[in-house]
């Protein structure tokens, strides 16, 4: 990946929550309604993020340090 892919990432990124606010709105939901579900699906993305890290620290933990 290149630096210039990285940037039209990033800027990509960036113009995702307007456009998705504003995509909201053109189909009939309001901005609150678009702002509940946006806040919903992070939080269960940041719990299941969470849950995988402590998955890997168990399996990890159970299979013991590695030897060279």
């Amino acid at each position: 990946m290149t630096i210039k892919d990285n940037v039209r990432l990033t800027e990509a990124l960036k113009l995702s929550p307007p456009l998705g606010a504003l995509s909201a709105g053109a189909m009939g939901a309001n901005l609150q309604t678009w702002i509940l579900w946006a806040t919903l699906i992070y939080t269960i993305l940041l719990i299941l993020h969470k849950a995988f890290q402590i998955w890997k620290d168990v399996y990890r933990f159970e299979r013991g340090p590695r030897r060279s």
